[in-house]
Formats: C-alpha cells, sequence, structure tokens
C-alpha cells in the first residue's frame, strides 16, 4: 500500500513533459519524455545531438545492475562526450519537482563536479536519493519500453567491472516533438547556407531580368505568357519575358428561336346530332296533353299521331276495339274462362294494364321533349 502511494505521489509532482525522442537500440526503442520547460539547456543539447546522429554507435558502456546503465560517449570508453552540442560544457539545472523517486529517470553525467554536462546520460533503475541535486535531471522513460532499459541493466558485465560483455548500441534517434524552432539538424543548417551562398554568387543580370520579368507578369494579368528565345536555339543568353496579348474572338450570335403560334381552326367542329326517339303509342291521357309540343325539326312524333290515340276522350277507343274483338269471339274461346268472376277480374286486370301504358306514353313524351329542347 505504501509502495503504490509513493509512486502516485512522485507522478503527481512531475511537470508535464512537452518534447519525445525514440532512441533506437539493439534490443528495441526506447520511448524519452522530456522535461523542455524546466530544463531548457539539458533537452536543447539532447535533441540537437539526436538530430546530428551524434549518439548513432554509441554503447551503454557502464552497467550498475540496480543502479543504473550509462552511454553518450561516441569513443565508447567513458572519457569522451565532454563538450557535447555546444562546443563546452553546459550548466546544471536543477529543478524542485524533478527527483529520483522511481526508475526510468533520465539525467546528464557529469565530471563529479558542478556544471561539468557534456553529451553522456544515464537512466536510472531504480530510485536513486543520493543523486539528488547532483545531476540535472531532464527526461523520462515513457511507457512500457522501460523493460528494454531492465533487459539493457541485466546484461552480463566484464569480471569486477561495470563494462558488459556485449554492450547494446544506439542505432538510431528519432526527434517526435521538438519545442525549440531554432534547434535543426546541422547538417541542414550547412545545407541551406550552401544554397544562399549559391544564390548570392548567381549572376546579377539574370537576378535583375528575373524581376523585370515579374513586374511585367504582374502587370499582364489577364494576358497570355510564353517564354521564347530571340535566336531560336532555345539556349541563348538573351532571354527576354514576352508578353502576347490574348487575341479577342468576336462572339457568334445564336441564331432566333421560332416563336410558338397556333394553328386557327379552318372549320368549326361540328354540332354532335341528337338520336331520334321511337316514342311508344299513347291514349291521349291527361299528362300526354298537357306536355308541350316540340317545334324543332328533330321532332319525336306527337302522342296523337300513335296507333289508336284519338287525342280527345282518353284513348278509350282502343281499349273498347280489344274488348269488342274480345267479345266477338267464339262461345268456344269464352267457354275456356270459367265462372264469371274470372271474366271480371280479366276485365280488370285488363283495365288496369291499360292506364299503365297511359301513364307510361305520357312520361315517355315529357322526356323526349326535354331531350329536344333541353328543358329543366
Amino acid at each position: 500500500f505504501f509502495f503504490f502511494s509513493g509512486m502516485s505521489s512522485s507522478y503527481s509532482q512531475e511537470p508535464p513533459s512537452t518534447a519525445k525522442v525514440i532512441l533506437y537500440t539493439s534490443v528495441g526503442e526506447i520511448a524519452i519524455d522530456l522535461f523542455a520547460s524546466q530544463t531548457p539547456l539539458a533537452c536543447k543539447s539532447f535533441i540537437q545531438n539526436c538530430l546530428d546522429n551524434y549518439y548513432l554507435g554509441c554503447e551503454f558502456h557502464r552497467v550498475v545492475p540496480g543502479f543504473c546503465v550509462q552511454t553518450g560517449d561516441p569513443s565508447n570508453t567513458g572519457d569522451g562526450g565532454v563538450n557535447g552540442a555546444y562546443g563546452a560544457p553546459f550548466a546544471d539545472e536543477i529543478h524542485s519537482r524533478l527527483r529520483f523517486r522511481t526508475r526510468g529517470m533520465v539525467a546528464m553525467a557529469n565530471a563529479n563536479r558542478p556544471n561539468s554536462n557534456g553529451s553522456q546520460f544515464f537512466i536510472t533503475l531504480d530510485k536513486c536519493e543520493e543523486l539528488e541535486r547532483k545531476h540535472t535531471i531532464f527526461g523520462k522513460v515513457a511507457d512500457a519500453t522501460i523493460f528494454n532499459v531492465i533487459r539493457i541493466g541485466e546484461g552480463e558485465l566484464e569480471e569486477g567491472t561495470e563494462r558488459p560483455v556485449h554492450p547494446v548500441r544506439i542505432t538510431g534517434a528519432e526527434v517526435v516533438v521538438n519545442p525549440f524552432e531554432n534547434v535543426v539538424a546541422r547538417t541542414k543548417k550547412a545545407a541551406d547556407a550552401d544554397e544562399a551562398a549559391k544564390d548570392t554568387a548567381a549572376d546579377g543580370k539574370g537576378k535583375v531580368r528575373q524581376r523585370e520579368g515579374r513586374a511585367q507578369l504582374s502587370k499582364a494579368r489577364k494576358n497570355l505568357v510564353s517564354f521564347d528565345d530571340d535566336d531560336g536555339d532555345g539556349g541563348g543568353d538573351d532571354d527576354e519575358l514576352v508578353i502576347v496579348p490574348k487575341r479577342k474572338v468576336a462572339r457568334r450570335e445564336a441564331p432566333p428561336l421560332p416563336e410558338p403560334h397556333l394553328e386557327e381552326a379552318t372549320a368549326p367542329v361540328p354540332a354532335r346530332a341528337m338520336p331520334a326517339f321511337d316514342i311508344p303509342p299513347t291514349t291521349g291521357s291527361a299528362a300526354a296533353a298537357e306536355a308541350p309540343k316540340p317545334t324543332s325539326t328533330r321532332v319525336v312524333a306527337d302522342a296523337a299521331s300513335a296507333p289508336g290515340g284519338g287525342g280527345g276522350g282518353g284513348g278509350g277507343g282502343g281499349f273498347a276495339a280489344r274488348l269488342a274483338k274480345w267479345k266477338g269471339q267464339s262461345s268456344a274461346a269464352r267457354d275456356k274462362v270459367k265462372g264469371k268472376g274470372k271474366e271480371e277480374s280479366t276485365l280488370a286486370r285488363l283495365a288496369r294494364f291499360q292506364g299503365k301504358l297511359d301513364s307510361s306514353a305520357a312520361g315517355t313524351a315529357v322526356r323526349a321533349h326535354k331531350l329536344a329542347f333541353g328543358d329543366k
């Protein structure tokens, strides 16, 4: 319980890291978070050496089991790397929140005297309180890469020394986060200086000509630009910027579209002829007599012209004729009608049928009149 509480308190006291570097070794990667805000001198020197591949091929020449592993000497003897990135030893940077309370702390190695920091550094394998305020802590191993550091610390040593039999080498370095804008690879600085020197030694006439061409190009923004040689060989010294004006092309107007028009009708649409209706014979009932007579050329035959229609008298002539015809039949035919009641009932049915015929004829005449003249 006390161990974990101590670890959490140490992590809470450490400031946040602002830079990151990855060292590639023969046993795996070692990721290091750097406290660049608290130790800018040490972090600048370390990042500069990584960018310049200064640590390439350096061995972990010193291994103290349970204490630390040390590297950063290009000579792999432990006596080199005194001046470092600045060309001279730099001062210590002791911070109250950076302490040797746990393993994985990265600090500068010195010559056992203050302000003698160079390029060598070491990584702790356990807490080292006896080193407090004697060395500059500028980083901490991140994540699970601490196990690669432990593997280096478990290597076999030469008898009676702190030198490993099979030392682990640094095979490369990568700067993941660099907060210093002025810290760049020295090889890049040299390349930039050479490029600047070449630009300065360039032909002055060509520079002036180039500037004049840019000025003309800015004035003729809407023109076409072509670079042609006066002598036509493509390699003369009198190359000039030629401005070719854009040729104006007359716009061709499109022919007008024909206006839509409607064709006038040459002949009126013929009216639909009304169908003729056959009016059944009427008996001259009162409803048919009161109906108005049509005056159109397409007139349906009047009810009075129907057979059996007497015009007046209510159409009784037709019924009387049929009745007389029935009475004039032979006695043998009349004997077929059984009983006086049967004869009376037959007459009654004939009378009702005649009345229905009269009413049907009258209704048909009215409907024909409405169809012919459109009366409501």
